[in-house]
């Protein structure tokens, strides 16, 4: 009977311990899948408010005026693997931006940045960010992500420094400004 009564409290723990981690992993699972359905809220909110401009480059894409904000009005930077999720450019999308477009690079008391301007006088106009280099060295230019279709953790990114424009890449795992646009 001894071994049969030590059988039974040990079964009961066991059986305890895996009902436990079963509820715990739920509970887990449950958090991140309404952690991440309340921040893709927050960026369709987003998405929703900002304006747009309908630069005439003879595709129908629609770019959003400057980066996307967060819910208090901040420039929103996001890993790359939030960052594509949304209606970003690829490498294309912006190479027609900068051929068809003349560019400006504006610096006022209030705005510095660079200004796109197509044929017809539409303007996309996009302020300069900070993004700080590994030596925590802030650069003030224009960079955003770009759609990058490749399997790899280093992602393409668009980066304006004053005159000069380059496609760079970073750890996907980086937050940089989004910019958007619409197809």
């Amino acid at each position: 009977m001894m071994i049969m009564e030590k059988a039974k409290e040990y079964a009961k723990g066991k059986a305890m311990d895996a009902l436990t981690s079963v509820i715990e992993q739920a509970y887990v699972d449950g958090y991140n899948a309404g952690l991440n359905h309340l921040k893709t809220e927050a960026l369709e909110a987003a998405k929703e408010h900002m304006k747009y401009v309908p630069i005439n480059l003879g595709d129908g894409i629609i770019w959003f005026v400057g980066y996307m904000k967060d819910n208090v009005g901040r420039v929103a930077t996001l890993p790359y693997v939030e960052a594509a999720k949304l209606d970003i450019p690829t490498k294309e999308d912006v190479e027609k931006l900068i051929s068809t477009c003349k560019i400006d690079y504006v610096r006022e008391t209030r705005f510095h940045g660079l200004k796109f301007t197509d044929q017809n006088g539409e303007r996309l106009i996009i302020p300069y960010g900070t993004y700080y280099e590994q030596n925590d060295k802030g650069t003030e230019e224009v960079i955003f992500w770009v759609k990058d279709n490749e399997d790899c953790q280093e992602k393409t990114f668009a980066r304006f420094t004053g005159s000069k424009f380059t496609f760079s890449t970073a750890y996907m795992g980086y937050r940089l400004p989004v910019l958007l646009i619409k197809k």
